[in-house]
């Protein structure tokens, strides 16, 4: 059986949530994080506030 891009990359975030590791870059999070680290909490961010500047420039 093999593995689509989407069950793999799923597979990779669950055992990366699973084991403590930030979901953006694999760094071990610290006690207050959950799922992505704080560097990359703020790119993530940054990010989605770059698309909707973009989107409402129409």
């Amino acid at each position: 059986m093999t593995l689509s891009e989407e069950q793999i990359t799923d597979y990779e975030r669950n055992s990366n949530t699973a084991a403590g590791l930030c979901a953006g870059c694999a760094r071990v999070l610290d006690d207050d994080e959950v799922h992505v680290c704080g560097q990359c909490s703020k790119e993530f961010t940054r990010r989605g506030a770059d698309e909707s500047a973009k989107g409402s420039k129409v």
